[in-house]
């Protein structure tokens, strides 16, 4: 299987979504604002080639490197 590279705030994203965080709390977290995490969880469905974050954050939670 063919895994995307995701950068490390994306992976980052990934992974408290994944959790349950919310974009507010990623931000307040990750120390960015929260247009600089939706902007990156915008780009990483574009890497990942899916449609929603749920599907996304389904991705990481298969993950082995989670």
């Amino acid at each position: 299987m063919n895994v995307p590279t995701l950068c490390p705030l994306q992976s980052a994203c990934l992974l408290w979504l994944s959790r349950g965080k919310t974009i507010k709390e990623i931000a307040h977290v990750e120390g960015q604002s929260v247009a600089v995490i939706e902007r990156c969880l915008a780009d990483t469905l574009a890497v990942l080639g899916v449609d929603t974050l749920e599907d996304a954050a389904r991705i990481m939670q298969r993950s082995p490197f989670n």
